[in-house]
């Protein structure tokens, strides 16, 4: 048996609702944590605002030279396939979709 660590990492989820945040503010966040940056999107297609967020976050990745990830997600119940423990998980999107999100995750409805 092998075992492999595995880091944790920053995990910003961008729902198809409105996204409330900055991109910046997570980049800063693992860049003052020394964690990657992993960004889920979820649905397609991807909305304006979902697209405007990761392009954003790239750049200021490149500029503060944070590792960055962004992946597609089809459905909120394969959200789960991308975190694992000690993961630092953060959901911008608010409302429903907010809640539907953060119940997949298990992560309850604040």
């Amino acid at each position: 048996m092998i075992d492999v660590m595995t880091r944790a990492r920053v995990v910003v989820v961008l729902g198809r609702g409105p996204l409330h945040a900055d991109p910046g503010d997570w980049v800063a966040t693992a860049k003052q944590l020394d964690l990657p940056l992993l960004l889920l999107s979820l649905g397609f297609p991807v909305s304006d605002e979902q697209q405007a967020f990761v392009a954003r976050s790239i750049d200021r990745a490149f500029e503060r030279r944070v590792h960055l990830e962004a992946l597609l997600v089809w459905d909120p119940k394969d959200l789960t396939d991308h975190v694992e423990p000690g993961d630092e998980i953060v959901v911008v999107t608010g409302g429903q979709d907010g809640k539907r999100i953060r119940s997949a995750l298990g992560l309850g409805t604040s």
